[in-house]
């Protein structure tokens, strides 16, 4: 069993060390979700959605830390000093700024809030288009009919009487007759994420970056003394090596009532759960505008934790030897670490993580190889140039092909895919590097029948082998020939392979998906390597049966 959200989301957990004591816990959402910008200023807007792919990216973030010291809630003597308790944390969100990547900051939650107010924030998107004409029809008639009579009499203290009679008859004959039709058709999507928190004795303080689109969380403790405003120190260092803050006299009466040292607050004692949700639009520029840019839908998401500890404690005055308060925090923030660094990173492909599952409303997840459907547009070698691997969406965004071949270095002097107006186009050289492409899309159940379906031929030379991959099990890979000129073999060019056939009472019973998502990867070779052969490839889909 799993979430609806989950084919989209990736979640990690991070373990937050103070040097090298664990003192809590960071916990980082991702969410993806394919946007298709349908907004419009003026006819400008024809065009510009081919130019680039476009993401939603939601990340919650939630760190966890603790205080040792609140594991133990039994009675305990009056104290003199807390010390080293949490006293401020800072935390950063940051996606990293790369060539082709364009960020635009949509929501963050919480925003600055105090002590006094509790913060909620929700962000969602949905896209969708929906007609609909409604009408109702109704035949009828009604009848209505109304008798009253009345009676009064009146006495006073002069002989008098005072008599009234009434009659009252209402008829009411209506009819009505409407008729029409309805009719309606809805198509959407829609994703949302909410996050909220409530916080006590702490304040959080939100800022932007504007240049990095970067979100930074400060959150300090402000009762009972209030560890954000007052940051003045006299330069009086403890013991511990913390340096005393200078309060006012009010923060100090809420810290010592002249008999009772009182602890900091319920959040510091004990430990705090404090969650920060951000989302962005990210625009994906496309490889076949501007071939000088590096194309990917890789983005890289940076956290930082700092932490600050402090202390209060009685000491008395070396002169009236009277006892009063004396708060104390960390000179300077420690970052906290974790047992790797890069856990801290977080790469995210966006183009697998979007991509919907095939069976959601769409049971198939069909590719044309049209040259202005790729995202990238594909470029052979020539004259030791080299090549541009290939990328192509399905329309309904349930399937992605990429261009997966490991070309060998030095380059040769040709081969590889190529566009035309119908297909695409594989030129294997003889004696030289076998040509690959991956098949990804998402499965979402174990029960459905699924197939895949090639419209191929060879354009020149004796024919190729195509071995199929399926999740990586080299050990069952799946060869296929492929003979035959367009038109030609009785077949109309078709291949297909079970991808899952539950019939047990079948020879061809099988199952080589998993749930989530999948990858096929086809690679091409020559059947005769002393000839080379150009090969087409018209469409391929993942069909439900």
């Amino acid at each position: 069993m799993f979430k609806k959200t989950d084919p989209y989301t990736f979640v990690k957990f991070v373990p937050l060390l103070l040097e090298t004591v664990r003192i809590g816990t960071l916990r980082l959402d991702y969410q993806v979700t394919n946007y298709e910008n349908v907004q419009l200023q003026d006819g400008t807007a024809i065009g510009l959605q081919s130019q680039s792919r476009q993401y939603l990216i939601h990340c919650t973030q939630t760190v966890n830390l603790f205080n040792s010291e609140g594991l133990d809630i039994s009675p305990s003597p009056t104290l003199d000093s807390y010390s080293n308790y949490p006293l401020m944390i800072n935390a950063v969100i940051e996606p990293e700024r790369a060539q082709g990547l364009n960020f635009q900051l949509l929501e963050y939650a919480p925003q600055t809030v105090n002590t006094k107010v509790q913060a909620s924030g929700a962000v969602g998107s949905s896209n969708g288009a929906t007609t609909g004409v409604s009408s109702s029809s109704t035949v009828g008639s009604s009848t209505a009919e109304t008798n009253s009579y009345g009676a009064s009499v009146s006495l006073s203290e002069t002989p008098s009487v005072s008599t009234n009679y009434e009659h009252s008859s209402t008829s009411t004959s209506e009819q009505s007759s409407t008729s029409g039709a309805e009719s309606s058709t809805t198509r959407g999507s829609d994703s949302s994420n909410t996050a909220s928190m409530s916080v006590k004795d702490w304040g959080a303080y939100a800022l932007v970056n504007p240049e990095l689109n970067s979100v930074i969380w400060t959150f300090g403790q402000e009762y009972p003394w209030d560890a954000v405003e007052c940051r003045l120190t006299n330069g009086t260092q403890s013991p511990a090596g913390q340096v005393e803050i200078v309060i006012p006299t009010a923060m100090s009466a809420r810290l010592y009532d002249g008999v009772t040292l009182y602890p900091p607050s319920h959040l510091s004692t004990f430990g705090m759960n404090f969650l920060m949700k951000a989302m962005w639009l990210v625009s994906v520029d496309n490889g076949n505008f501007d071939t000088s840019t590096p194309h990917s839908d890789i983005v890289n998401f940076t956290h930082k934790i700092d932490y600050v500890s402090g202390s209060h404690a009685l000491l008395p005055d070396p002169v009236t030897d009277k006892k009063s308060v004396h708060a104390y925090m960390d000179p300077k923030p420690a970052r906290l670490q974790t047992a790797d660094e890069s856990y801290f990173e977080t790469k995210l492909d966006l183009g697998l993580m979007a991509l919907d599952p095939v069976g959601k409303g769409i049971e198939s997840a069909i590719i044309g190889f049209i040259p202005r459907k790729f995202t990238v547009l594909p470029a052979p070698c020539q004259q030791n140039v080299a090549p541009v691997p290939f990328e192509i969406f399905a329309s309904t965004n349930n399937l992605l092909i990429k261009d997966t071949t490991d070309y060998p270095t030095p380059l040769p002097a040709s081969g590889g895919f190529s566009p035309s107006e119908t297909a695409l186009t594989a030129t294997l050289n003889a004696g030289g590097q076998p040509l690959s492409m991956t098949l990804y899309f998402k499965v979402l159940d174990s029960d459905t029948n699924y197939a895949l379906y090639l419209k191929h031929w060879i354009k020149t030379g004796p024919g190729v082998s195509l071995t199929l991959t399926i999740n990586a099990d080299t050990a069952h890979a799946i060869r296929k020939f492929v003979v035959s000129l367009e038109a030609e073999g009785g077949e109309n060019n078709l291949t297909r392979i079970n991808l899952r056939n539950l019939d047990f009472s079948s020879v061809d019973y099988s199952d080589y998906l998993q749930l989530g998502l999948n990858s096929i990867e086809i690679t091409l070779t020559l059947i005769d390597e002393t000839a080379a052969c150009d090969y087409q490839i018209r469409a391929i889909s993942v069909e439900q049966e």
